[in-house]
């Protein structure tokens, strides 16, 4: 695990502060503290949970952020406003506390934000559900199977492959970069076009064309869709 930084959240400016446009925040120059202190002004539109904002944190790179949070209750931000930073905020009876875990791409979180179970939209809180407690509901990786009434299979990376309810079926598949390439709901199939990480485009099963994406500079920023 290795330190990153502190981050200490200010109302005031302050000498030597930096301006960061594409994070949406104003800090002090941390690299050159010994003790990694950065004071952090978030801007009034930054895209950042009221935990960052508030909250004093002290973040690490976790390579097995899994391990970390193991039996607590978590926070997850997933709308990062920057490429390879998504963060984590492990609670400790009801209050925040270290280590906070910052992992890469949002394939990652979007297959790690598969273990656990929603519990509230505003807080985005989840909870780890693993096989330890799942009683036969998860696989050897963890991975739910059932809750009684969806079923789902997973492939040898984890990734869901197919969804079923008895109503409404699924299948998914993916490429070599983890991206999921299509999606089959109900025997209708829709094939993702991809520009790096972000989808561009969508075909039906008959190659025509269903919907087109003009993406923006940040993550995830569509600036137009046409179907």
């Amino acid at each position: 695990m290795k330190f990153s930084h502190i981050g200490i959240p200010v109302t005031g400016s302050f000498e030597g502060e930096i301006d960061l446009p594409h994070l949406k925040m104003t800090v002090s120059d941390h690299e050159n503290n010994p003790y990694g202190i950065q004071w952090q002004r978030y801007w009034d539109d930054a895209p950042y949970p009221e935990l960052v904002k508030f909250v004093p944190h002290v973040a690490f790179v976790v390579k097995n952020l899994e391990e970390e949070i193991l039996g607590k209750n978590v926070i997850i931000e997933p709308n990062s406003p920057s490429e390879g930073l998504i963060v984590a905020f492990i609670e400790v009876n009801g209050a925040p506390a270290i280590p906070a875990g910052n992992f890469s791409r949002r394939d990652k979180l979007k297959t790690f934000r598969k273990d656990f179970t929603l519990l509230s939209d505003a807080s985005r809180r989840y909870e780890p559900k693993f096989a330890t407690n799942l009683a036969g509901m998860a696989d050897t990786n963890a991975n739910l199977t059932t809750n009684g009434t969806n079923t789902y299979t997973y492939d040898e990376t984890n990734r869901l492959k197919t969804f079923s309810n008895g109503t409404t079926s699924a299948a998914y598949q993916y490429d070599a970069f983890n991206r999921r390439t299509s999606k089959t709901v109900n025997g209708n199939t829709t094939y993702f076009i991809y520009d790096g990480d972000e989808v561009i485009a969508e075909y039906n099963g008959s190659n025509a064309l269903q919907a087109e994406y003009v993406m923006g500079d940040n993550i995830d920023e569509i600036l137009t869709m046409e179907r």
